[in-house]
């Protein structure tokens, strides 16, 4: 986990994750006698370890992101970053999460009980006509935004399928958190999925720490992607042929964005 904060920061995310994940283990688990500080020293070398990376890498950058993101001399010139607050960030993550965990989770929404439903719905388009006004911020850089800009030909087009798929995010987002607390005894028995749940709220929480006007591309989504999948099957294990058409879908789109430009010269 260390090496991979010193290939990505965004991966120090893992770090506070899997301490958590320790400590709940620490205290939820039944131990033999003598083996629960055993285990706990075990565990504390791993995170410590773990660490050492990160520390080396802070220490030989002075900081979490390199000399050249901090003084500007990346990317052209165009973008910096670093250590830093920032309050937009965390929302503009936490909607591209929201929106890449719809292909992978739709189900949920057709399982929301009539008398949430309606509630749901109303909080969701409510979300979606705000975020309709700060488009303009939270639109990132990436195939979101290339989707968005080609109805732009359409009269008002970008607006209304900007608002369109946020709703929708929200609406499936909320089917999440619902069946996440419905089924939270069978999530919290499985340490994967405590981990994976963890490791996104802590790559959101770190959002908030990323100073500097660099946007929040489509593809830092990677960081977490496994974990999203991790998520998404322990709520929906059985693959139906819808999901399998969704997952099918979202190759074949990867694979235009992947190959789009390698015949152009």
């Amino acid at each position: 986990m260390g090496v991979a904060v010193t290939c990505r920061q965004y991966n120090l995310a893992l770090l506070p994750a899997a301490a958590l994940l320790a400590a709940l283990q620490l205290t939820r688990k039944n131990w033999e006698p003598g083996e629960k500080w055993r285990w706990a020293m075990r565990a504390g070398f791993s995170l410590a370890l773990s660490a050492v990376p990160v520390l080396l890498l802070v220490l030989a950058w002075k900081g979490i992101s390199s000399p050249r993101m901090q003084s500007g001399t990346s990317y052209n010139m165009m973008y910096k970053a670093g250590a830093g607050l920032n309050f937009t960030r965390p929302l503009i993550a936490a909607l591209y999460v929201g929106l890449y965990l719809v292909p992978v989770t739709f189900p949920l929404m057709l399982r929301i009980k009539s008398a949430q439903r309606w509630r749901a719905l109303a909080v969701a388009v409510l979300g979606g006509i705000a975020a309709g006004f700060f488009s303009g911020s939270l639109l990132q850089p990436g195939p979101f935004n290339s989707v968005v800009n080609a109805a732009a030909r359409i009269p008002h087009g970008a607006k209304i399928v900007f608002v369109l798929v946020v709703v929708v995010t929200i609406y499936n987002s909320i089917a999440l958190g619902l069946t996440l607390w419905e089924q939270r005894k069978l999530v919290l028995s499985a340490p994967p999925v405590v981990f994976a749940l963890l490791t996104v709220i802590f790559f959101l929480l770190e959002q908030f720490g990323v100073g500097g006007n660099i946007p929040f591309y489509d593809r830092y989504i990677l960081q977490v992607a496994p974990f999203l999948g991790v998520i998404a099957f322990a709520l929906l294990p059985m693959l139906d042929n819808a999901r399998l058409c969704a997952l099918a879908g979202l190759s074949f789109v990867s694979h235009i964005i992947v190959w789009r430009y390698v015949f152009t010269r």
